[in-house]
């Protein structure tokens, strides 16, 4: 009968928009809910009988709930203080697995570490990631191990002003010989001279190889040193028998003579001839005493800290010494000389004593620009198990000079000496302070030495149906066979969208929209109700022919 059949259209419409009524409740109950996607009913109604051929005789019988469809509409991005809060601008979900490996998918980004150095949710679900550290594997992404190794100093580069009314210091002034225990051996073909350790000028120290030559083993009488205080080098004269080449180097693992008073030390080889052959020495022992920098040195005298291969921090004193003026150039013409030195001091020192690590001489044309740059030594010997020497370059910025940039780097004008800009390239290790998220979802530490380091890509997953994901609760989706598999990539490639630091997509749902649809549910309620009361009376009445 058609009337019992209404009673069942209105059970129906009851029934479907009560549904509604849930779907609808659940997105008013979550509309605070971080990165929440919002639902809607779906409503076909039923058709299965029919008085005759043709639509004009076919009767509906009611509604039915055909499903609840989610909407992935963007929500609107909210900013916080967290560094880690990430939200998805666009397409695509982030990728989070739980300890037993289970991948889900989510766009709430409610990041944080965990105590194991894990970027997990608030479930503890690890985010997933391209791992720039481990080759760029996907996995999850972990910063508890992360630090920053020491870089050692392999370039100073300083800018300065010297004085050029400073007047050049007397080139006679011998430099002092510091020779101690620890720096006392000369090596002449192979064969170490022990110096007896005492403090020498340029005449006595001369005098003393000469002893040691004639009283050690090999003896060597016929090779005789003498320092000339003109040119203030040392003048080797070689007279040995048969006429073989004499080898003399300053500088090997237990020597830092040349180190000690500031003169480059070089292999002089020196044949025997008669009459016999006098060599002068390629040591620029201009005077300059690091035992007395103060006196024997000019202003200004900067100092900078410099780094070893292990990250240990020296500081290292620069002096500069005016050596000539009017004198022939680099380049043709004339102008003046200045030396300048890298002294370390004894307690950075492997040997222990003062050790000048590098020089080397500075020319300046009438302009006052810098026109040579030439260093003359490099070997920093650092105390500590580092790897030894260390070749530190100072550039006083010729390089700027020559850049065409209108810049100067070091010059010399009248005008007081003084140190315009210096730095250096090596840092100490670090460990991580911060985290930082681009657009692109990379992530990038930040060091407490001041360096960054990448260390991942945040990996997002893009799906060709996201309506059809399975929801899970707790913000998470799963794959479903109507969703498809998951394209995975980082951020702003194939479509996914962009990654914003310090933001949380907020929640989709529509307040005004939700609640008008509950009062169309809640209408649609009501006059369901009507039709069953109405079939109820039409039944009553008919009950009562009978009567």
């Amino acid at each position: 009968m058609a009337i019992m059949t209404s009673l069942y259209t209105g059970v129906s419409g009851l029934n479907a928009n009560g549904r509604a009524l849930s779907v609808i409740g659940d997105n008013i109950a979550n509309t605070n809910t971080t990165g929440f996607k919002g639902s809607r009913a779906v409503f076909g109604d039923i058709l299965s009988h029919a008085l005759g051929g043709g639509g004009a005789l076919q009767i509906g019988r009611g509604v039915m709930l055909m499903g609840v469809q989610q909407i992935f509409t963007q929500g609107t991005l909210e900013t916080t203080a967290n560094p880690l809060d990430l939200a998805i601008e666009g397409d695509g979900l982030f990728m989070v697995r739980d300890t037993g490996g289970a991948q889900f998918y989510t766009r709430a980004g409610q990041f944080a570490l965990d105590r194991t150095g894990n970027i997990v949710n608030p479930e503890g679900l690890q985010l997933q990631g391209y791992l720039a550290l481990q080759g760029g594997i996907l996995g999850t992404i972990n910063v508890a191990a992360l630090n920053s190794p020491p870089q050692a100093t392999g370039s100073v580069t300083m800018s300065a002003n010297l004085n050029s009314a400073t007047p050049v210091k007397d080139p006679t002034t011998q430099p002092v010989f510091a020779i101690t225990s620890a720096n006392n051996t000369i090596r002449i073909n192979g064969n170490n001279y022990t110096i007896t350790p005492g403090n020498y000028t340029g005449d006595t120290l001369a005098i003393e190889i000469n002893a040691r030559l004639t009283t050690g083993a090999p003896l060597l009488p016929g090779l005789t040193f003498a320092y000339d205080n003109a040119t203030h080098r040392f003048r080797i004269t070689n007279t040995v028998a048969p006429a073989a080449s004499v080898t003399i180097n300053w500088e090997h693992a237990d020597n830092t003579i040349e180190q000690l008073l500031g003169f480059r030390s070089v292999a002089q080889t020196i044949a025997a001839t008669t009459p016999a052959t006098t060599v002068t020495g390629n040591y620029d022992a201009v005077g300059f005493d690091p035992t007395n920098a103060v006196v024997t040195s000019d202003e200004p005298r900067p100092s900078i800290t410099v780094f070893d291969s292990l990250g240990n921090s020296h500081l290292v004193n620069v002096f500069f010494r005016k050596t000539a003026e009017g004198t022939p150039i680099t380049g043709g013409g004339t102008g003046n000389r200045w030396h300048w030195y890298a002294v370390i001091p004894p307690t950075s020192s492997l040997t222990g004593q003062l050790q000048v690590g590098a020089q080397g001489f500075l020319e300046f044309d009438t302009a006052g620009r810098l026109v040579a740059d030439i260093p003359d030594f490099n070997r920093f010997d650092f105390a500590g198990g580092v790897t030894i020497p260390q070749a530190i370059s100072f550039d006083f910025g010729r390089s700027i000079t020559e850049g065409g940039s209108g810049l100067l780097g070091t010059t010399q004008f009248g005008s007081p000496s003084a140190v315009l800009f210096q730095s250096q390239d090596g840092f100490t290790a670090g460990s991580l302070m911060n985290l930082i998220v681009d657009q692109n979802g990379a992530m990038t530490g930040i060091f407490t030495n001041g360096q960054t380091l990448k260390v991942a890509d945040a990996a997002l997953a893009r799906f060709i149906a996201p309506t059809e994901l399975t929801k899970l609760g707790r913000n998470l989706f799963a794959e479903s066979a109507d969703s498809g598999g998951p394209i995975i990539g980082t951020a702003g490639t194939a479509g996914r969208g962009r990654i914003f630091a310090n933001s949380l997509e907020a929640s989709n749902v529509d307040l005004a929209d939700e609640f008008v649809k509950m009062i169309a549910a809640q209408r649609g309620f009501q006059a369901n109700t009507r039709v069953i009361t109405t079939s109820d009376d039409l039944l009553t009445e008919l009950m009562r022919i009978i009567r």
